[in-house]
């Protein structure tokens, strides 16, 4: 189950800011970009990401992004459809990580 707690991708950054300075910074401001709303509120952002991470298989992207979306607003329904799109784009191979990732949706409950 998703634990929230940054610590280790706060060091794993903290350690690429030092040793590669620039692709730190770098990623570090391209996630602020990312993440930042403007058209897409953090709800729709976080649905998406959950379904490329289910795509990607990353239970550590898909928990951390059915946590982010579910205190963004989003229901189960929404949930489970962003997973369902998932699966339906990525064929059986994908199905698994989705089976995972309704898991994941149902602890939650």
């Amino acid at each position: 189950m998703y634990k929230d707690d940054s610590t280790s991708y706060d060091h794993m950054l903290s350690q690429l800011k030092q040793d590669m300075p620039k692709l730190g910074n770098g990623f570090e401001e391209l996630q602020a970009s990312a993440i930042a709303t403007a058209t897409l509120d953090a709800k729709i952002k976080n649905l998406t990401a959950l379904a490329i991470a289910v795509m990607r298989g990353s239970q550590d992207a898909f928990e951390l992004h059915v946590t982010n979306a579910v205190r963004a607003g989003a229901t189960r329904a929404e949930i489970v459809e962003a997973i369902g799109m998932a699966m339906m784009l990525g064929g059986e191979p994908v199905a698994f990580n989705g089976g995972k990732a309704l898991q994941f949706v149902e602890e939650l409950a």
